[in-house]
């Protein structure tokens, strides 16, 4: 998965905490609905809510976020 910037997956934690669809989600913060499903799948796995990703600076939501992971 490519790395999102910190704004995008406060966003996306924002919307889906209020509900929104995957859809309208992937549609408002510009990527699909596969990449929703797995920053919400993470996000989920490590604890991270709107509000913990909100306070986090970018630098350690990426190092959480994507743990060892490979993306380009």
């Amino acid at each position: 998965m490519r790395s999102l910037e910190r704004m995008k997956i406060v966003e996306i934690l924002r919307l889906s905490e209020l509900g929104v669809s995957h859809r309208k989600i992937a549609s408002s913060a510009g990527c699909g609905k596969t990449t929703i499903s797995r920053v919400l799948k993470i996000c989920l796995e490590k604890g991270i809510s709107h509000e913990t990703a909100k306070q986090m600076p970018e630098g350690v939501l990426h190092a959480v976020m994507y743990a060892g992971a490979f993306y380009a």
